[in-house]
């Protein structure tokens, strides 16, 4: 509601404290949006805005408190196991809350595959499947959340599984003894 007199600008002010203190960030803006990039990271606000015409100043509009969201940490303890064509991982979670996670491996390090884009849960542990067995693989896990992707954990396994059994097994009796070959 404009009043009857065309708005002209915004006045657009900030609170670090829960509303005791203001400080102002705008008093020229015209758009009504604004993307407000001084924020610490989570640290919690609270803005104001008011409307300014030609004959003066509204009251202000508060919003409700809202959190700086940061990128999650890195990962911890991030701990492989080697299945047969496969590796499994778990990991501690970061202290941030996250929405799921991000899976890569790498043969060198370097060029990374995707196996999973986005768990999409909490869980922290995850297979990879498909993998060759005595070829070792670098294994990267990062946290997503609504800031994006954080930095991820490395670490490293190689697949495997319990050898074959022996074949051909031959005793071959002699005096005294006995000789086995396979």
């Amino acid at each position: 509601n404009n009043g009857g007199s065309a708005v002209q600008y915004y006045r657009l002010e900030v609170s670090t404290d829960t509303g005791t203190s203001w400080s102002g960030i705008s008093s020229t803006i015209i758009n009504r949006t604004y993307s407000y990039t001084g924020a610490q990271a989570g640290s919690t606000l609270l803005f104001r805005v008011s409307a300014i015409s030609a004959v003066g100043e509204s009251g202000f509009e508060t919003s409700t408190a809202v959190s700086v969201i940061t990128l999650p940490e890195v990962p911890t303890a991030l701990t492989l196991t080697s299945h047969n064509g496969a590796l499994g991982l778990s990991w501690t979670a970061p202290a941030q809350s996250v929405t799921g996670y991000k899976v890569e491996y790498s043969t060198n390090g370097a060029a990374w595959t995707i196996a999973s884009n986005n768990t999409s849960g909490t869980a922290t542990t995850f297979t990879i499947n498909g993998l060759t067995n005595g070829t070792s693989y670098f294994v990267r896990v990062s946290g997503i959340n609504a800031a994006g992707t954080g930095a991820g954990v490395i670490g490293s396994g190689t697949p495997a599984t319990v050898s074959g059994a022996p074949t051909n097994l031959v005793a071959t009796g002699g005096v005294g003894s006995i000789t086995l070959t396979w």
